[in-house]
């Protein structure tokens, strides 16, 4: 056990909640500052914050379906915000951004969509997956309409790839085509922005449904473009197998600080180096679907220099770029409001199994070796899919954490 004073800052106590795998506790400690009758964290402008921080810890629990009442309650909030007046978020961005009403980074607003999406898949519902994953095309667009032809945040990778994987569980092949080929291509954009690399599960999954659908001259493009086709299971033969997907997610997510009266995020890094899951008397190695260490920094980033390079062109540009740079900035401070209970990184294992019910035993790695082993237990299905998560915000077991009073 572990105790420790009175008076340990909210966030700190989240951390150690959610790495200590107590869940119950974290959604408790946020119910109750919700409902202070005191200024809290989630008081005021953080009404936003509330529903993003509580439908993490409650997927965890693996309550699905208040996870995503609350991720829904977050959208309708989003939009709501996003009918304010660009230029008034512009000039608090540059002296006090907390002075609005926090509305999310755009990867965060995309990521309530893929939250909503793994709750769905989670629940086995895939129809639920599907129709959410159309969400993340309007919130997609809104973007590229808000920063134009700079924007780099334009398509998400792993949003397409589960979106691909619901409609191949759903026997729409056509629509898995799609989408299994947008995830391709925008991990290799991925790959040129932010230095990730093209994870292997993508193209076996998008060459057979190419081949299902009977692609010969796409089939041939893609010999073409990379050399040589990877191997990849056909869809007739999972006819007498089922495929589980598991999700890890993967460490503490990245935090805000201020660095020079402006936002910038810190990475924590995954808890995880690797993660192996053995079934069947295979084994089965993690990639990483989304790092989101990587994309959350460079699109806060992209997003400030944005808005800086339209001000620049109005009659207060001196003032505001003698702002940025920390030159008579006045009481300014940076908005580090963000997300708390997402991951790190979202990782995955892709598997065949045979059907029947199943204990897949997955070894989860740190940079030391060997820290811990997790038993799933699933009842596989002829030609089903199954999606299951496993939450390791931390890499090793931690202890409980109990404040004293």
């Amino acid at each position: 056990m572990i105790f420790t004073g009175c008076g340990v800052p909210f966030h700190k106590k989240l951390d150690m909640y959610l790495q200590a795998e107590q869940y119950e506790e974290a959604d408790e400690m946020i119910a109750a500052e919700k409902k202070s009758s005191k200024e809290n964290i989630y008081s005021g402008k953080n009404g936003l914050l509330y529903y993003l921080d509580r439908a993490g810890v409650l997927q965890a629990l693996g309550d699905y379906d208040n996870s995503t009442m609350l991720l829904e309650k977050a959208d309708e909030k989003i939009d709501a915000l996003y009918t304010k007046s660009v230029l008034d978020e512009t000039a608090a961005l540059l002296s006090d951004e907390n002075a609005i009403e926090y509305r999310g980074e755009d990867f965060e607003r995309v990521t309530v969509s893929i939250l909503k999406m793994l709750n769905f898949m989670y629940a086995g519902n895939f129809n639920g997956a599907r129709v959410e994953s159309k969400k993340v095309d309007q919130k997609l667009r809104v973007f590229t309409d808000e920063y134009g032809e700079k924007c780099i945040y334009n398509e998400d990778a792993f949003a397409r790839y589960l979106a691909g994987f619901a409609y191949e569980a759903l026997g729409e092949m056509d629509n898995a085509y799609i989408d299994y080929k947008k995830s391709l291509e925008t991990y290799q954009k991925y790959m040129n922005v932010y230095g990730t690399k093209i994870p292997a599960f993508v193209k076996p999954a998008l060459l057979r449904a190419a081949d299902y659908l009977k692609y010969t001259d796409e089939m041939a493009e893609f010999a073409r473009d990379w050399g040589e086709i990877p191997e990849f299971t056909k869809y007739r033969d999972l006819r007498d197998k089922g495929e589980v997907l598991i999700v890890i997610h993967n460490g503490l997510p990245p935090v805000k600080y201020d660095s020079n009266t402006y936002p910038k995020y810190q990475s924590r890094g995954p808890a995880l180096e690797k993660a192996v899951a053995r079934v069947d008397g295979k084994e089965f190695q993690s990639e990483t679907g989304q790092d989101i260490d990587v994309i959350a920094a460079k699109n806060l980033d992209n997003r400030i220099g944005l808005i800086i390079a339209k001000k620049a062109a109005s009659s207060v540009a001196k003032g505001l770029l003698k702002a940025f740079t920390g030159i008579d900035m006045g009481s300014g401070k940076a908005d580090t409001r963000s997300w708390r209970t997402i991951p790190s990184r979202f990782d995955i294992i892709r598997m065949e199994v045979t059907p029947g019910k199943k204990k897949i035993n997955v070894d989860l790695y740190t940079v030391s070796g060997l820290a811990r082993q997790v038993v799933l237990e699933a009842d596989v299905k002829a030609g089903a899919k199954k999606v299951m998560p496993v939450f390791a915000f931390s890499g090793i077991v931690m202890p409980k954490f109990v404040e004293k009073k």
